[in-house]
């Protein structure tokens, strides 16, 4: 592959210290670039610019393929389990109160991904649960 100059994202840095200061109505930066400009350098960038007291997740797109379970681990991975309670509840009351996998457990998966699975309906309905109280413990 032939290697890419890096972007000059002087621009986009500039827009993300100004939403940080309030400045700016923008409150969602997109970037997006061919792979190998400097996106993930970017990003470095801005975690950075950020106060030590804002919470700052980054969350790969690339492994959107996983789902949304792996949305619910990459941010409480980040923030901390004490940030989820709610959802940690949702979580055990739904692996452990309704069925038993003692003797199912799936190596290499999660227990977000255990607790998600099933058929369509039933997973539609757990994924909006989960989602409500994992929002839920974020405002808290």
């Amino acid at each position: 592959m032939k290697n890419l100059p890096l972007a000059n994202r002087k621009p986009e840095l500039q827009l993300f210290v100004k939403m940080l200061a309030g400045q700016t109505p923008t409150r969602i930066l997109l970037v997006e670039a061919a792979s190998g400009v400097g996106k993930t350098d970017l990003l470095a960038q801005f975690r950075r610019e950020c106060h030590p007291h804002h919470y700052v997740v980054m969350v790969d797109l690339k492994a959107a393929e996983r789902g949304i379970a792996y949305f619910f681990w990459r941010v409480r991975e980040d923030l901390g389990h004490a940030h989820f309670v709610l959802f940690a509840q949702a979580m055990h009351q739904i692996i452990y109160g309704n069925v038993n996998i003692a003797n199912n457990w799936t190596f290499g998966k999660s227990e977000i991904d255990i607790a998600l699975a099933g058929d369509e309906k039933t997973r539609g309905f757990l994924i909006t649960l989960c989602t409500r109280r994992f929002f839920k413990t974020c405002e808290q």
